[in-house]
């Protein structure tokens, strides 16, 4: 079963009570951001720059510079969201129950690993 909670702050109340219920059991959790559009651009941005340092690495082995951009192109993108383990959800869902009631559990919730791949086909200039 998929479980779909926008409130965060929630999200401890909610394995709380549903490790109140026999027969249930939570294997694993992933926390994704809604909007990855920010990283998404920063992860192109970086791709393309990285496109050029290379670029210019392999001009230079064959005693060439860069020229104008030709082509560019976007082959990919990824964004993997964080997955909790069952242990850590056991724990938070522990630690939950025996606290107060309005408590909403504490998560790890800082990274978003985000992927980019670009294809860019540059003028090749002798020297």
């Amino acid at each position: 079963i998929e479980v779909t909670d926008e409130k965060l702050d929630s999200l401890g109340a909610l394995l709380s009570e549903l490790s109140k219920i026999d027969g249930i059991s939570v294997g694993s959790i992933s926390l994704d951001k809604k909007d990855k559009s920010v990283e998404r651009m920063e992860a192109r941005s970086l791709s393309a720059q990285n496109a050029l340092e290379k670029a210019e690495a392999y001009a230079k082995g064959v005693n060439a510079k860069i020229g104008r951009t030709l082509s560019i192109g976007n082959s990919s993108f990824s964004a993997t969201p964080i997955y909790a383990n069952k242990m850590m959800l056991t724990s938070a869902a522990m630690d939950t129950a025996e606290s107060a009631p309005s408590s909403s559990g504490s998560f790890y919730v800082g990274d978003v690993t985000v992927s980019d791949s670009v294809t860019v086909v540059f003028e090749l200039i002798s020297e």
